[in-house]
């Protein structure tokens, strides 16, 4: 990469400006060489798609802003075009309001981001360049992890405040994880205060994460058979002992099973409980990090304490995703201010599902697999994974119904006609 140094702490960005319009691109020169600007921008305008080209044979270029509209080239054509010569390097869309649509399915192509010229601001701009850069670094690192190396994706589970149902995610998360992908998936126990994943699993564990830990480079299948649970659907729990807390846990013993875990499935979710001394040290052997939170006010305050922890700890945003739980209509922010308070996008709001849980809760298991909350999280396991959206049965059933619908009504048309 060209920069001097890599973002957030970057010292210099080279762009390419790829907009046929004079007067705009003058505007984006100047304001990514305004002087208060943390981060240098050189950039690189080109008016056509041919001079684009042209000028990407030279390199030295970090990120790419593209108006999908030029003289030599229009639409879906010309992303394909610049992802072609530059599929190494992160492409933001400069989108007209009327064009938000094509802007979006070049994301699904593979675009980092896309701007709204009429509502695009200085400060907007400078932070989606950054964090473009950022994600598709992080994504860079994670596809040469995944393809180097047989070792998991884990995925660490926070509860922002006691009670936010931080455990009742995991469980559900690590289920529809292992559900929907058919790869082998682990759930962790290590939570500083211990024993809820057992209960909400129902399992009496015989041997729990400790005894791991004692066995360190010992590890073999053998043993590791007989010290995890396994449940219908081929989930493996490696539960704690009630007595577990912060003190307990054996930074290096815990490395060794770790180690041993993450050479042995695809996926691994960890129920970390609230934040901790020994949490914030396991946040750094996550892929992925989910937040979650109640909706009240004191609730995202401590919401908010945990992201700036993670920012201390070095943590990107972009691996943090914010799962909303327990939503009364009463005391709450929207959904679109709580992202513009956060700066992270909510992954997902939890519907109120008292009796559900309630009711998984003393029948020992998991909720309802067709109930509301469950099927939440299984869209979050699905994104996840990138696996496309399930369509909902009951839209099946819809579309279904209204084809049956109008089949009667025709032939019941063609019978009057008939008579």
């Amino acid at each position: 990469m060209a920069a001097d140094r890599s973002p957030l702490g970057t010292k210099k960005l080279n762009v390419l400006l790829v907009e046929d319009s004079a007067d705009y691109a003058s505007l984006v020169v100047r304001w990514l060489s305004g002087e208060s600007n943390e981060t240098e921008f050189v950039t690189n305008w080109t008016d056509s798609l041919a001079a684009a080209l042209a000028r990407l044979e030279q390199g030295a270029v970090d990120l790419i802003l593209l108006d999908l509209v030029l003289p030599d080239s229009d639409g879906l054509d010309t992303f394909a075009s610049i992802r072609a010569k530059a599929s190494d390097l992160p492409i933001i869309i400069l989108s007209s309001g009327d064009s938000e649509a094509l802007a979006l399915q070049t994301i699904q192509l593979g675009a980092q981001d896309y701007l709204v010229k009429s509502s695009c601001t200085p400060e907007l701009l400078i932070r989606s360049l950054c964090h473009a850069v950022v994600r598709h670094q992080s994504t860079k690192r994670q596809s040469h992890a995944e393809e180097s190396s047989a070792q998991a994706r884990v995925v660490g589970v926070l509860g922002g405040t006691g009670g936010a149902g931080a455990t009742t995610v995991a469980c559900v998360l690590a289920a529809e994880l292992r559900h929907h992908t058919d790869e082998t998936t682990l759930l962790m126990d290590l939570d500083s205060n211990p024993g809820l994943v057992a209960f909400t699993m129902g399992i009496v564990p015989g041997y729990t994460v400790q005894d791991a830990m004692e066995l360190g480079d010992h590890l073999d299948r053998s043993s590791w058979d007989d010290i995890v649970v396994r449940r219908p659907g081929h989930l493996d729990i490696l539960a704690s002992s009630n007595t577990m807390n912060d003190g307990d846990l054996n930074m290096e013993a815990l490395r060794k099973v770790f180690g041993y875990a993450r050479s042995s499935y695809r996926w691994i979710v960890m129920d970390l409980g609230r934040l901790s001394r020994a949490s914030q040290h396991l946040l750094g052997w996550a892929n992925d990090i989910i937040l979650v939170s109640a909706q009240s006010i004191p609730a995202l305050h401590q919401c908010k304490h945990a992201i700036a922890v993670f920012h201390d700890l070095g943590i990107e945003r972009e691996r943090v995703r914010l799962v909303l739980n327990h939503t009364p209509d009463a005391d709450r922010l929207s959904r679109k201010a709580i992202e513009n308070l956060f700066g992270i996008p909510v992954d997902a709001v939890l519907p109120v599902a008292h009796d559900d849980l309630y009711s998984a809760c003393l029948k020992k298991r998991l909720p309802s697999v067709t109930g509301d909350f469950r099927v939440a999280l299984a869209a979050v396991a699905r994104r996840m994974a990138g696996l496309p959206a399930e369509v909902p049965k009951r839209s099946l059933l819809s579309l279904t119904s209204i084809r049956d619908k109008l089949r009667h009504r025709g032939e019941a048309t063609k019978t009057l006609a008939a008579s």
